[in-house]
């Protein structure tokens, strides 16, 4: 592994975005408490989501404090927002590509981002565990499963997902905890993709699923919870861990074999 720690963060804040105050003291907060046992602070690597710009199809001006304060590429931290990215991939071991993807928050969002995400993954074919995180579900817990971006996001995304084998997405938004089976092609498959999430820590969670979506979630639960990633030589675990503590779903996905 190339981070014995590492906090991965979608950036779904309750914070007005722009009161620079509040996320003042986040950051405070995370700088004291967010550290490994030989004191160094943890990195974070981000995914933005639509409380960040105040909706969707947002111009990168728009979400300038964002871009700035979380550029997670040195070679764009002396740019311009306007001309950054918000999305971004990264090597987390020699078996494990990464990447952050912008779920149509950015006025960017589809179009150059898909033959971003093709060439990250032609760059990347020899790793046999991809990872992919964003905020709006392609795979909703709570809201529809026809819901008009998170059907644009698999006409966009889900065949390159397929065609590259992700074996992980992590997903937000909706509020509460979700895994799914293993997909491809928009069906159950054993060697498919298994999606995770849906973004709820900070928030009230949502008081049930969508009856609609079961067909694709194996687990659903009104929870706040985080996920601890334990990515090894032939796997990642994933265990889902309450308020109180307590572990309450661990699973294993296995990294792609031909």
């Amino acid at each position: 592994m190339l981070f014995n720690f590492l906090v991965v963060v979608n950036a779904r804040n309750p914070f007005p975005r722009s009161c620079y105050r509040l996320w003042d003291q986040w950051l405070i907060d995370y700088e004291l408490n967010m550290v490994t046992p030989a004191g160094h602070m943890i990195p974070m690597l981000m995914s933005i989501g639509n409380h960040e710009a105040g909706g969707y199809d947002k111009k990168y001006e728009n979400i300038a404090f964002y871009m700035s304060w979380f550029p997670q590429q040195t070679s764009v931290a002396s740019s311009p927002v306007t001309s950054r990215d918000s999305y971004h991939a990264h090597r987390i071991s020699d078996k494990t590509v990464l990447l952050s993807l912008d779920s149509g928050i950015g006025s960017k969002s589809f179009s150059d981002q898909t033959d971003w995400v093709t060439q990250q993954f032609a760059d990347a074919s020899s790793l046999p565990n991809k990872l992919v995180m964003y905020h709006v579900p392609m795979y909703p817990s709570y809201r529809s499963f026809s819901d008009w971006l998170s059907s644009d996001l698999r006409d966009e995304w889900l065949p390159i997902f397929d065609a590259n084998h992700v074996a992980l997405a992590f997903e937000n938004h909706d509020h509460m905890y979700k895994r799914t089976f293993p997909l491809r092609s928009g069906q159950i498959s054993t060697n498919g993709t298994v999606y995770v999430g849906d973004g709820a820590w900070g928030v009230v969670p949502r008081s049930h699923a969508n009856p609609a979506n079961s067909w694709y979630l194996a687990n659903s639960q009104p929870v706040n919870f985080v996920f601890r990633v334990d990515i090894g030589t032939t796997n990642t675990t994933l265990t889902a861990i309450g308020q109180d503590g307590v572990a309450f779903d661990t699973f294993v996905v296995p990294f792609y074999s031909n």
